[in-house]
């Protein structure tokens, strides 16, 4: 579990997600689920680099549709906050916006 975590770059405050009991939840998922869950850990921690090469390689690889992401962003909003949301959001744009041009 921290291997698979380890790869977003989060460093020590990866471990507070194993943490909560949910390991076995996690390591069982479904590789996209898990590749959300990471998306939504470092969109909490409001890391714009990251942010912005998770965001780019899934849309990239087809892992996330425009869709998904839209959705990722009203979810941010919901339970990470305003403040946070609105990096994820700004990034997003940036990324989306990248790719067009």
């Amino acid at each position: 579990m921290l291997e698979l975590l380890s790869e977003t770059g989060l460093g020590k405050e990866m471990h507070s997600v194993v943490s909560q009991g949910r390991v076995e939840a996690i390591v069982t998922s479904k590789p996209r689920d898990r590749r959300l869950l990471i998306l939504g850990i470092v969109a909490a921690q409001g890391n714009e680099t990251i942010l912005k090469l998770q965001f780019r390689h899934r849309l990239d690889k087809g892992d996330l549709t425009r869709a998904d992401l839209t959705e990722i962003l009203i979810f941010l909003n919901q339970y990470a906050g305003f403040p946070l949301s609105v990096v994820a959001n700004n990034v997003a744009r940036r990324v989306l916006k990248e790719m067009e041009g």
